[in-house]
């Protein structure tokens, strides 16, 4: 699960320009568009509890 910032734009700005000033792009260059997101939950759904396993 991630949440996505709304706008978006001031993210991807700035990760565009950090990407031109140190030539390096987000995960090599890997994926064509950047996505700005956070990451808030990853792996196992939750269980019945609500809570994640660790």
């Amino acid at each position: 699960m991630w949440l996505a910032p709304d706008p978006a734009h001031p993210f991807v700005e700035l990760i565009e320009r950090l990407a031109t000033e140190f030539g390096v792009r987000p995960y090599g260059g890997a994926h064509g568009e950047v996505v700005p997101h956070l990451t808030v939950a990853r792996g196992f759904p939750p269980t019945p509890g609500g809570s994640f396993p660790s």
